[in-house]
Formats: C-alpha cells, structure tokens, sequence
C-alpha cells in the first residue's frame, strides 16, 4: 500500500531537513503499490502546505494522475550573530555561527547559503544571538555617501586625473 509516512529528505551540506507530512490525499491512492507509482511532480512553489501531482497505475495498470498535498515539517539551518551588527556593518565568518531550527512559515524567504551572507552587509541593526534573515542582507556599498574618489582617464596623448 502506497501511503506517505514521514519522510526524511537529506543531502549532505543541504540547509533543511523535511519531513512530509499527508495532509490532502485521494482514497483512491490508499490502495495502490509504491511500484506503481510512475512520478511525483511538483505544481507550484515549495511551501509549508505544499501541491504534488502523481502519476500512478490503478488496479487496470491505466494511467492516472492525481493531486495531494503535503505538510512540509523539519528544520533549516539558519545564520545566528555572534556580535551586534551596526545597520551597514559587513558579515565576517568570525561574526556568525551556523545553527537548526525548526521550519517556519514563509520558510522559503529565510533560505540563506553562507556565502550569501560573507562580505554583504546589514540593512538594520542585528543583536548577537538573533537570526540573520536573508531579507537583512544588502550587497555591499562600494563607494559610501560623501566618501572621495578619483578619476582617471587615459588616451593616446592625455593623461587626467580627478
């Protein structure tokens, strides 16, 4: 019988760990083998509440397609501050520890790799031991206000420096 117990996803270096969880599902799948199950395709975007179209054999070995929804449950790394950060200051790996918490809401905006975070900078004041949300990361200013630089421009016969 094909019925959808917790189930771990897991790769190595991943930033989540998933459990699904049946939340809407068609008797008619309660009946069937796991060897018929031709496909598990996505429909739409990876939510907590999330839509998955199967592509299966019923009991005529025809094919038939049905929709369930499943609960996303689990955990995610996430970044947490080990220092306060100024609203401006740059992430430095020192300044940030890595740590799991359990999936929230809207958990496919907290989504953040490491290196999304190392150099760019903070939007707002962050206090150590508060979670970094990517929402609060800003790429680096490159030439602050009010801050001098200089110009140069060169040609065959000139030279200008500003």
């Amino acid at each position: 019988m094909a019925t959808i117990k917790p189930m771990r996803i897991l790769r190595k270096g991943s930033y989540m760990h998933l459990y699904l969880e049946k939340k809407w599902f068609p008797s008619q799948l309660n009946g069937i083998k796991s060897e018929s199950i031709l496909s598990v395709n996505l429909i739409g975007q990876i939510r907590t509440y999330t839509n998955l179209s199967v592509l299966f054999l019923d009991e005529n070995e025809v094919p038939v397609e049905k929709q369930i929804q499943v609960k996303l449950a689990g955990r995610m790394r996430v970044f947490i501050a080990k220092i306060d950060f100024d609203r401006g200051a740059t992430f430095k790996r020192e300044d940030i520890q890595e740590s799991w918490i359990a999936l929230q809401p809207n958990f496919e905006k907290s989504m953040m790799q490491l290196n999304d975070l190392i150099g760019f900078e903070s939007n707002k004041a962050i206090k150590a031991g508060k979670i970094i949300y990517s929402h609060n990361v800003i790429a680096p200013t490159i030439v602050k206000k009010g801050q001098s630089i200089q110009l140069y421009k060169r040609s065959e016969n000139l030279e200008l420096t500003i």
